[in-house]
């Protein structure tokens, strides 16, 4: 038994039978657009995220910091070249004063020196850190002593 369907629903459904797979197509078409836009920002907030960390734009990225590192540890490769530079130039000093003492001391054989170790401190009340050099060791200290702060003592 067939059953009779409207007149408006039977143009209906030869409508769809001439345009069901376009609209299944466009369907398809549409989903998938909105699925490649949605890949397309999660690969540009990835990106922004990756750039950020190799650029100078803030203070926090790798290679700000990397890069602060390698001006400091060649500051103080420089600081030793000059530190070593010195102790070479004293070394020779001293021994040119020892070899100048052991001549004057090989000219004068009568002439003797006492090496006795003084038995009193030169300086008996010295203090290594009179009050107003920081620790930066302890907390909520730095190396900065500003206007009007006194300096924590251990």
């Amino acid at each position: 038994m067939k059953v009779a369907l409207p007149p408006y629903l039977s143009s209906l459904g030869s409508w769809m039978r001439t345009h069901g797979l376009l609209i299944i197509a466009l369907i398809i078409i549409a989903c998938m657009s909105w699925y490649i836009y949605f890949l397309q920002v999660q690969v540009d907030e990835l990106r922004r995220h990756v750039e950020s960390a190799y650029d100078f734009s803030n203070h926090d990225s790798f290679d700000y910091r990397i890069t602060n590192l390698e001006h400091i540890s060649n500051s103080h490769g420089d600081r030793l070249k000059d530190l070593e530079t010195d102790t070479w130039r004293l070394n020779g000093y001293v021994n040119r004063l020892n070899w100048r003492t052991m001549q004057l001391e090989w000219a004068t054989p009568s002439v003797t020196v006492h090496g006795d170790i003084p038995k009193e401190e030169a300086m008996p009340n010295f203090n290594s850190n009179p009050g107003n050099v920081p620790w930066p060791s302890f907390p909520n200290n730095d190396i900065y002593i500003h206007p009007g702060d006194t300096p924590n003592q251990p």
